[in-house]
């Protein structure tokens, strides 16, 4: 997967210099959303579990967009080089806000780690 995803943001450098990255955004999500649409309908607990929480879906994949977003402006401006290392770091600041905002526990030998992983 990690070699998939190497390409993955070696070839969208091209795109992303040629398009708005609003359209990139766009097109990725539309049809994501049309591949894996059929696996929501497999399972009906699934449905209601999403109907359920359909702002949280939302509000989800509003986040994930304008990340992306952000993701494909920066690499139309700067080296895939410098801005894919940058874009690895968000597992350490999605433990990191856990740690804050959420209160979950972590051993200073398990902080120390993550903080490491970044550098």
């Amino acid at each position: 997967s990690m070699i998939a995803f190497g390409f993955y943001y070696f070839f969208l450098k091209i795109p992303a210099e040629i398009f708005n990255p609003f359209t990139i955004a766009w097109s990725v999500s539309f049809f994501t959303g049309i591949i894996f649409l059929p696996k929501l309908f497999e399972n009906k607990n699934k449905l209601k579990n999403f109907k359920k929480n359909i702002v949280s879906v939302f509000f989800i994949g509003l986040l994930n967009v304008i990340g992306f977003i952000a993701f494909i402006k920066a690499i139309s401006v700067s080296p895939v080089s410098l801005i894919t290392p940058i874009k690895s770091a968000s597992p350490v600041f999605a433990v990191l806000l856990a740690f804050i905002f959420l209160k979950e526990k972590l051993s200073k030998k398990e902080l120390r780690k993550i903080l490491k992983s970044d550098a």
